[in-house]
C-alpha cells in the first residue's frame, strides 16, 4: 500500500490517500502520550481499533450514512475515500461550508433519529463539521456520509464525570447538533 497525500491530521491520528485507489487510511501517530491531553490519562488510545469496532457494532439503518468500506489492518483504520457522481472527492461540511440542500438536510435528521432510538450518542459526528462529508449523488441531491465516528460515551471524555449519565451524553450530543445545524445549515 502505497501512501499519497495527507488528507486530514487529528489529535491521534494523520489521514492519508492510498495511492491509485479510492481509499484512505488512518494512522495512528507515533510515541507515547506522557501527559493527559483531551482524553488520555498515560496511556495511548487505540482509536482505530475503537472507531473499528463501534462500525460493526452500528445497526444496519444507519450503515448508508458511513463509508461502504471500513476495514483495520495493523492497527491502521482502512476506508473508502467518498466520491460525489463527477468523482471529485467528497469535501467535509467544514470544507464545504453552509449547505442548503433539502436532501442532506433530512438525512441529518433521520441519522439522529436513529442515533436517539438507538441510544448512541455519537458526540464528534456533527463536532465542527470535518467528521462528515458532504457527498453530491447528483446535481439536486446531497447526502451526509460520517467518516469520523469515534467519540461514544463517557470513555471518550473520562474526566467529564456527568457523561456517567445517559441524559447528560444526550445533552453534550444535542448542544454539539444545535451548534452543526446553527453553523452549517444554508
Amino acid at each position: 500500500m502505497k501512501l499519497a497525500e495527507k488528507i486530514f491530521e487529528g489529535h491521534h491520528r494523520e489521514c492519508f490517500a492510498i495511492s491509485g485507489k479510492n481509499l484512505i487510511v488512518k494512522k495512528l501517530k507515533p510515541g507515547p502520550k506522557i501527559l493527559w491531553i483531551k482524553t488520555d490519562w498515560f496511556y495511548r488510545r487505540n482509536v482505530n481499533r475503537e472507531e473499528y469496532d463501534l462500525y460493526r457494532s452500528l445497526p444496519d439503518s444507519l450503515m448508508k450514512y458511513f463509508p461502504s468500506f471500513v476495514e483495520l489492518k495493523d492497527d491502521m483504520l482502512i476506508m473508502e475515500r467518498i466520491t460525489d457522481f463527477d468523482g471529485r472527492f467528497s469535501k467535509t461540511v467544514l470544507e464545504y461550508g453552509r449547505v442548503a440542500n433539502e436532501f442532506f438536510w433530512k438525512d441529518v435528521e433521520t441519522i439522529v433519529e436513529i442515533l436517539k432510538d438507538e441510544n448512541l450518542w455519537l458526540f464528534d459526528i456533527f463536532h465542527y463539521g470535518n467528521n462528515m462529508v458532504v457527498k453530491k449523488v447528483s446535481e439536486e441531491v446531497f447526502r451526509p456520509v460520517i467518516i469520523d465516528f469515534k467519540r461514544m460515551g463517557w470513555s471518550s471524555y473520562p474526566l467529564q464525570i456527568n457523561l456517567l449519565f445517559e441524559s447528560e451524553c444526550r445533552k453534550k450530543f444535542h448542544r454539539r447538533l444545535k451548534k452543526f445545524i446553527k453553523k452549517f445549515k444554508g
